[in-house]
């Protein structure tokens, strides 16, 4: 019996995950979750990431491995390769399927899934009762751009009641400003918008255990994703991605060091947390 090694998106949002309605083929008005075939080459986040373009025309973040499914149809042999993943942008169409829906909890079992799908539900029963996501901010020096986006985030998600869904910290990529606080120019400008930062902060580097630990890694700038490699050589999980990712678009947040202009990098950053939290 052949295998075929496919991937599923389970995307969340909130208490609701997308689920769709296959209306093709011998499981036609079957549920599943959005992905497909791992084509040669590819890792398994490469092939998700092109999959959910190809049918939704969006874009996602994975957020972290959930489990892979070994399941045994007639004809052949799935090995399904599932993540938990956050809606970034895009039109969620729907180019292959006939329907959608965002189900929650108890929904789940309101549909007819696919059998290997059908696997997954006590996982995402229990993925959807436990809401933290642990959110790591990284930038060259962590005295600038992710300690700020860290206070930024916490005071976002204080202000929606979410303190208790998140847990967020900050960390660099080089060594230049351990145990230095954040950057006097950084405090005024969250001052000047009224964000509260903790005046003990002070800079680390990031660590290889800090893979295990967040389920989002959230670097400034290309230069932060080539250097983070050197403390988490791999991402198989598809946890890191550019800051600016969460707005639709793959730019760099600048770094005020050397433009001076740490209103930009505020607004840009707020942008961010603002559409991270939408998503």
């Amino acid at each position: 019996m052949k295998t075929i090694e496919v991937v599923a998106a389970i995307i969340r949002k909130g208490d609701r995950i997308f689920a769709t309605q296959r209306g093709y083929g011998p499981w036609k008005d079957y549920w599943e979750y959005p992905g497909g075939k791992v084509e040669a080459g590819e890792t398994p986040v490469q092939a998700l990431v092109r999959e959910i373009r190809e049918e939704l025309d969006a874009e996602i973040s994975i957020d972290k491995y959930l489990t892979t499914i070994e399941w045994d149809y007639p004809q052949f042999h799935l090995t399904m390769h599932c993540y938990i993943c956050s809606l970034l942008g895009g039109a969620l169409q729907l180019n292959e399927h006939e329907a959608s829906s965002w189900l929650g909890k108890d929904d789940l079992h309101s549909v007819n899934w696919l059998p290997a799908d059908n696997q997954l539900i006590p996982l995402i029963e229990k993925e959807l009762d436990s809401t933290t996501v642990n959110v790591l901010f990284v930038c060259h020096g962590n005295i600038c751009r992710s300690p700020m986006a860290e206070f930024i985030l916490k005071a976002l998600v204080k202000a929606k009641g979410l303190e208790d869904q998140y847990y967020i910290e900050s960390a660099a990529v080089s060594a230049e400003e351990i145990g230095n606080p954040i950057y006097p120019p950084a405090k005024r400008c969250l001052n000047q918008h009224g964000v509260w930062f903790d005046p003990n902060k002070r800079a680390r580097q990031v660590r290889a255990s800090d893979y295990r630990r967040f389920d989002r890694i959230i670097c400034m700038d290309a230069s932060n994703l080539r250097l983070i490699k050197r403390f988490i050589p791999d991402d198989p999980e598809g946890k890191i991605h550019l800051m600016m990712s969460y707005t639709g678009v793959g730019r760099d947040v600048a770094d005020p060091w050397y433009t001076g202009d740490f209103e930009e990098t505020f607004q840009d950053l707020l942008e961010a947390c603002e559409a991270m939290l939408r998503g």
